[in-house]
């Protein structure tokens, strides 16, 4: 699946714009997709050549549930340039005085204003959430060659009526560049080393925390752990603790 990272939502200068990049961690061979949002005019500057031709797009239309939260300036996707149309998605809690502002599928277009490409509420104070639809500006669009080698890449985008120039940073990943730690739940088994059947009622620590006391298949699940060494220590009545054994059972690792 593509996806998009948000690189700039500015609002500061009252004409806001977005600037994007698709997909958000290229592999080399991908090509990268970059779109400006904006009522302004953009050009792409490259030092690293193969930028296909700007074209534009007109206005699109977005839809968002939005989480209000007690602030009156609402998270969207890209800068509004029109509201179409907005609905309570739950109903709207005013958290001050306790009680219901609006209640599920109530209009809220009277309560709602964009300003500076951004959607603001008229309460303070309130929870729940909004469903809007509303048109973006019209976008810019390139398409750069595929980066070959792994890297950053730094391509610059320059705003043709303020002049003001972005810096749009591209982060290329070798495909086992980057290592993933998946959590895993851990489920530890004390054993009879010379019969290999289970005691029960023996007892874990693991790092040196006590874990708990082993089941009647000698099982205890201790617990989601992240990858890493742990240390282990199992002690039970008429067995020799696993810290002081012969045996390489005081450790593992994930």
């Amino acid at each position: 699946m593509t996806t998009t990272a948000i690189v700039d939502f500015n609002l500061s200068a009252g004409r806001p714009y977005r600037i994007s990049v698709s997909p958000s961690s290229p592999k080399p061979g991908d090509a990268v997709g970059i779109l400006i949002d904006s009522q302004d005019d953009w050009t792409l500057l490259s030092v690293y050549g193969a930028l296909s031709n700007k074209t534009i797009q007109p206005a699109q239309e977005y839809e968002d549930v939005i989480n209000v939260s007690g602030s009156t300036l609402l998270a969207t996707t890209a800068p509004i340039s029109q509201l179409l149309s907005a609905n309570a998605q739950s109903p709207l809690i005013d958290v001050v005085t306790e009680q219901m502002h609006e209640s599920a599928g109530a209009v809220l277009t009277a309560n709602l204003a964009v300003r500076k490409g951004s959607l603001y509420i008229d309460k303070t104070d309130i929870y729940g959430s909004i469903s809007v639809k509303y048109k973006g500006y019209q976008s810019h669009t390139w398409t750069h060659q595929a980066f070959s080698v792994a890297g950053e890449y730094v391509l610059f985008a320059k705003n043709q009526r303020t002049g003001d120039i972005e810096r749009v940073v591209i982060n290329v990943s070798g495909a086992d560049s980057v290592e993933v730690s998946v959590p895993s739940l851990v489920t530890i088994q004390a054993k009879d080393f010379c019969t290999d059947l289970p005691i029960a009622g023996a007892a874990v620590y693991l790092n040196a925390i006590y874990k708990g006391i082993s089941d009647s298949n000698g099982k205890l699940v201790v617990g989601v752990l992240q990858p890493g060494f742990y240390s282990l220590k199992i002690q039970a009545s008429g067995y020799t603790s696993t810290d002081a054994d012969a045996l390489a059972n005081e450790s593992f690792q994930i």
